[in-house]
């Protein structure tokens, strides 16, 4: 157990690392004052950023209190809500909490690194949730080498060794995530703020230029907002396993998980893919500094962490926040002008294709995140279309359009600079009114009437967004064309122009055979009475694989058929399939003219 400072809150925490091969933190709460009626504590049921109920309480494994040497009793009132005895005096309760998550939403312990978030290891202490309280955190005694990175504040009085920390109150401390091990760290600084990178999990990377990369998309964000840096210090937490990726933001730090390869190594001087998607997920998680952790929702202000917290405008803040991911990487010179158009093709391509997007708009599409876009299924390329995706397409449609009117005076960095001071810096909360007014307004009188009807069609409806002639005006080709598969890749010409298409996205089956995970309305494979889940054997009395696929599939034109033979569940089914001709839903992107490209893809 760490040290204690000799002023210590009302409500401290003392977590443990304890059981690193059964991934268990143990977690010891002290209330000095709790309620005389009989205190009542609660795990949150979701986090911020993350809109899922998740239900963090399931994975406390033990729970006891006391007073003094007196044992009290507890009884559990809901899925997430603890009564303890009344008691006159201060109490402690001591828990066990299950942590085998590796993702940034909840906790994960092993013997190579520990994780967590504050809310899946620490109870509320209902209505003393406005109360300061403490924390301190205790490694694993048999790893020496570990240590740990979060950005709470140290407690002041505690050694660096002691980690001992502080937060004002319940939801600020839930804000801190916390990243322990043998971990790699590098500190670097921008625009006079400290930041720092953590990486934890067995890597290669060349932290060194990580961090100088990561230091410009920092700095062209801080200067996007005009060198308003809402933080005193930030940590990228990075967790590096084989194929991972995914981020959560917090209000002075990111989590973040990728893959072993995505992170550039001393030996390697180019720039691949993957660590382009890697420094594109870094500036998603850093732009949501000021873009949903400060200016947010009206209805998120305050957070209600027990049950679902809907809102209409997660389209600006995850949409936003979608398009100038890429776009910060393109515009401090990490990808090139191709580069980033590819990578906007594909964006273009999976907001818009599918029967989803014609199906479901954008406003409800961020109100029913909960469950549509949260709990996909197999059929959402059919059914829902993406807050993410298709917010960014909206985000590009209004930065086009108040470029044209401006005459490339105005942007959306203006939009974001003014909500900024007018609504995020003192935490006012949004409305839609509030978006939709200050996008309007900056618009001017000459372009109010197209920018009016781009909002309502792009989320109040399900009508088809013309971006290639808002394209075209910055000196841009968009055509839609076929892919190479329904696999892809996106956002690029395809090598071989097959004459048919499957119509359904696939992966190699380790029985055998190709699985359908998604099934396409309409397509060769619907039609055929082919399901998501089914595994498809033989084509044409063949041995089917997806080495020889597209073999067979060069060989056919629309209107050809063939007996097809498949497993769903262990049951074998003949199907007929008659190929049908591919879907053009590929968005390919062309720099034509690279003066009017240059009035879009420069900040202004």
């Amino acid at each position: 157990m760490a040290a204690l400072p000799d002023s210590v809150h009302t409500i401290h925490y003392d977590i443990s690392a304890v059981d690193c091969n059964g991934h268990y933190f143990d977690v010891t709460l002290r209330i000095a004052e709790p309620d005389l009626q009989g205190q009542h504590l609660r795990l949150p049921a979701w986090l911020p950023g993350s809109y899922m109920i998740r239900d963090f309480a399931k994975h406390i494994v033990s729970f006891k209190a006391w007073h003094n040497d007196q044992h009290l009793a507890v009884m559990q009132l809901d899925k997430q809500t603890w009564q303890i005895q009344a008691s006159d005096g201060p109490i402690t309760i001591a828990y066990r909490v299950y942590a085998k998550d590796l993702s940034v939403r909840t906790a994960y312990l092993d013997d190579q690194f520990g994780f967590y978030n504050h809310s899946a290891l620490c109870l509320e202490v209902m209505e003393q949730d406005e109360c300061p309280c403490s924390v301190s955190i205790t490694l694993p005694e048999h790893k020496p080498d570990w240590q740990l990175v979060t950005g709470m504040p140290r407690l002041q009085g505690s050694e660096p060794k002691a980690h001992v920390f502080s937060a004002d109150n319940y939801q600020q401390l839930i804000d801190f995530p916390v990243l322990m091990g043998d971990l790699s760290v590098e500190d670097f600084i921008v625009h006079g703020t400290r930041h720092r990178l953590a990486v934890a999990g067995r890597h290669y990377a060349d932290m060194e230029r990580i961090c100088a990369d990561l230091a410009k998309i920092c700095a062209a964000q801080i200067t996007l907002f005009d060198d308003d840096a809402p933080f005193d210090d930030y940590t990228f937490m990075v967790m590096v396993t084989g194929d991972g990726f995914g981020g959560l933001e917090h209000r002075n730090s990111t989590a973040l998980v990728c893959g072993r390869n995505d992170l550039v190594h001393a030996s390697h001087s180019g720039s691949n893919e993957g660590y382009r998607t890697f420094l594109s997920l870094c500036s998603h998680e850093y732009f949501h500094s000021w873009n949903v952790k400060r200016l947010r929702p009206r209805e998120f202000i305050p957070f209600n962490l027990q049950s679902e917290q809907y809102t209409e405008q997660l389209w600006f803040y995850e949409g936003v926040t979608s398009y100038y991911d890429d776009l910060i990487v393109h515009r401090t010179g990490l990808s090139s002008r191709n580069q980033y158009l590819e990578v906007l093709g594909s964006t273009l391509t999976r907001a818009l294709m599918g029967k989803g997007p014609q199906r479901q708009p954008l406003t409800l599409s961020s109100k029913l995140a909960w469950t549509t876009f949260y709990q996909q299924n197999e059929n959402a390329v059919n059914a829902i279309s993406s807050y993410y995706s298709k917010g960014a397409v909206t985000a590009l449609g209004i930065d086009l359009i108040l470029r044209k009117y401006s005459r490339g005076q105005c942007g959306l960095d203006d939009v974001m600079r003014q909500l900024w001071v007018s609504y995020g810096r003192d935490e006012r909360g949004t409305t839609m009114d509030c978006l939709l007014d200050t996008i309007i307004e900056l618009c001017g009188t000459e372009g109010e009437d197209e920018i009016r009807a781009f909002l309502h069609r792009a989320l109040m409806t399900t009508e088809p967004l013309d971006v290639a002639a808002l394209l075209a005006d910055f000196g841009i080709n968009a055509q839609l064309t076929v892919a190479q598969s329904d696999n892809g890749p996106f956002g690029k010409a395809p090598m071989v122009r097959l004459a048919v298409a499957l119509g359904a996205k696939f992966k190699e089956s380790p029985l055998g055979g190709l699985e359908l995970v998604q099934v396409y309305e309409d397509g060769s494979a619907y039609h055929a009475g082919l399901s998501a889940g089914d595994r498809l054997i033989a084509l044409d009395n063949l041995q089917v694989t997806s080495q020889n696929l597209g073999l067979t599939m060069s060989r056919l034109q629309p209107g050809d058929s063939m007996q097809v033979h498949a497993f769903r569940r262990d049951e074998l089914h003949a199907r007929t399939l008659t190929w049908q001709a591919p879907e053009p839903y590929n968005w390919v992107l062309e720099e034509i003219d690279s003066e009017q490209a240059k009035r879009w893809l420069s900040p202004t």
